[in-house]
């Protein structure tokens, strides 16, 4: 594997991260709505909040954040659907 490959598997692995943070958010918001959590200071919108951009940011990533990628690898070899007639991938 090159660098390259490297890189998108970790951006994934990070996106996969998030969005199980995320997750967490969301499951912390329904608890927190069904009455099994009660918050003094803090709003229950925030957790929602924090779920939604976390789950978006995590599933961006998981996508492969072709942003990222043009910044990190800014050849002509990366595109934004990059397919390779190799099998192999060399």
């Amino acid at each position: 594997m090159d660098q390259l490959k490297y890189f998108q598997l970790i951006l994934r692995l990070v996106g996969l991260l998030v969005c199980l943070d995320g997750l967490d958010y969301l499951r912390e918001f329904v608890l927190i709505q069904m009455g099994y959590i009660t918050l003094e200071r803090t709003s229950p919108t925030l957790y929602f909040a924090n779920a939604a951009i976390y789950i978006v940011v995590g599933l961006y990533l998981i996508r492969g954040a072709s942003h990222f990628m043009r910044f990190a690898f800014p050849t002509d070899e990366i595109e934004d659907n990059e397919v390779s007639d190799d099998p192999v991938g060399a």
